[in-house]
């Protein structure tokens, strides 16, 4: 029997990296063999972490739109929208291009991910930029702001270069990203993704519901805003000349979506209010009861794709979500037959998996001492891996988490496992135990 260490763990990682490297062709115009890994977006999951450059998109969107530490929502019908982790905006909202990645593949992840070993170049140039049509942008100012007039100014302060736009969060006192759950968005509510941040003394849930018609898409942004004693502000974005936003002040009600897996819609008694084109802006009033807001952008599209971000539900159970990932895979290591005092047992990775999912592990930490682990990938992905003891005939491995940016380190403190990516240190919690995480927190 021998004993899996942490150390040969990481070897084990380390040297399916370097066995991933293609091989050099015999002959120079060889066709280069087919990747045997899936899209690196996967579609039918709610976000990936990017960064985004917006920056050149067209006429009358903002020129400086770049996005160090973006969270790329799936709102199906191949709408895509980005929000800034850091200035609590909604940087870019785009229809994709069909057969086509929603951002070109520029970092380093998506990069390599089928091509192993692929770098990318230097400089700002050549970052991931939106594929598609721009609907609306933001420029770098913060999207909720505190007091009555609107600044669309960067208010952090500036860096060592001028030309770098990422200058971190805002102050706290102003505003803070706080988390993104994938499940419990609404008893009936057809994409399950939702965002908390805190603006000044509240803290703001949103969700978002995409509701299809023969004239276009209508993308609805559900805000709950508690009780605040100062005048907040929303800036809604800069949007093409055929895109209109309202917004309203109410209650809704949203309805089921139907069991054949097409959309659900809201049926509500706002009052919509028209948003200027060329001074995005809501303001919401000081008030004393919980407010609920919902602001409406439609869309001209003619033609929509299938209905690809949400899961469709349990059946017979509205409130419940289908597990993103619901198989666990089974490997069994090789031990080594040395007698030496180290040695290295090899433990397969679960490469042959449902999602054709490339596994190229980055760090691995213990959950406990009876061979339970959590492992964490280069392209977002984290793993339960459990029977990591014993004569390893039996090595079990659950997809736990995905969406991350380029993470390349974990840690598991009192059973919480927290991962560090290029947003900051995330801890991912899974609030209903189906060993999945539904809830990734800004730790």
């Amino acid at each position: 029997m021998k004993f899996c260490s942490f150390l040969a763990f990481l070897s084990l990682a380390t040297c399916s990296l370097a066995a991933d490297k293609p091989a050099k062709p015999k002959v120079a115009d060889a066709p280069a063999a087919p990747s045997p890994w899936g899209d690196f977006v996967e579609k039918d999951f709610p976000f990936f972490s990017s960064v985004l450059d917006a920056r050149e998109v067209g006429e009358g969107f903002p020129k400086d739109n770049l996005t160090p530490r973006g969270i790329v929502l799936n709102l199906g019908h191949n709408l895509w929208a980005c929000f800034d982790t850091d200035l609590l905006r909604i940087a870019c909202i785009w229809e994709g291009e069909a057969g086509k990645p929603p951002v070109s593949a520029d970092a380093l992840a998506p990069g390599s991910y089928h091509v192993a070993g692929q770098k990318t170049k230097d400089g700002q140039e050549y970052l991931p930029k939106p594929i598609g049509k721009v609907w609306l942008a933001n420029g770098i100012y913060p999207g909720w702001q505190v007091g009555e007039k609107p600044s669309f100014v960067d208010p952090r302060e500036a860096t060592a270069s001028p030309e770098e736009v990422g200058r971190g969060p805002l102050n706290e006192k102003a505003g803070k990203f706080k988390a993104v759950q994938t499940t419990d968005a609404g008893p009936a509510i057809s994409l399950p993704i939702d965002l908390e941040y805190a603006v000044g003394e509240v803290t703001i849930e949103e969700s978002f519901l995409v509701d299809v018609s023969a004239q276009g898409i209508t993308l609805i942004r559900y805000l709950s805003i508690p009780p605040t004693k100062s005048e907040l502000m929303l800036m809604t974005g800069f949007t093409a000349a055929s895109v209109k936003t309202t917004y309203g002040i109410g209650t809704t009600k949203i309805i089921e979506r139907p069991k054949d897996g097409s959309d659900g819609h809201a049926a509500s008694s706002f009052d919509e209010i028209p948003v200027d084109r060329v001074h995005p802006v809501v303001h919401f009033k000081p008030h004393s009861e919980r407010m609920s807001v919902m602001v409406r952008h439609f869309f001209p599209v003619q033609k929509t794709s299938p209905l690809t971000g949400p899961k469709k539900r349990v059946e017979g159970s509205p409130d419940l979500e289908v597990s993103h990932w619901p198989q666990s895979l089974t490997t069994t290591a090789t031990l080594s037959t040395k007698p030496d005092a180290y040695v290295i047992d090899d433990i397969p990775l679960p490469n042959a998996n449902p999602w054709k999912r490339n596994v190229r592990l980055a760090d691995v930490a213990f959950l406990n001492d009876q061979g339970d682990a959590a492992g964490v990938t280069f392209d977002g992905d984290v793993w339960l891996i459990s029977g990591l003891k014993g004569d390893l005939e039996k090595v079990t491995w659950k997809r736990f988490a995905s969406g991350l940016h380029e993470p390349m380190s974990l840690v598991v403190r009192n059973g919480e496992i927290l991962v560090f990516d290029r947003n900051g240190i995330w801890k991912l919690v899974d609030t209903n135990g189906d060993k999945e995480c539904d809830r990734y927190e800004m730790f």
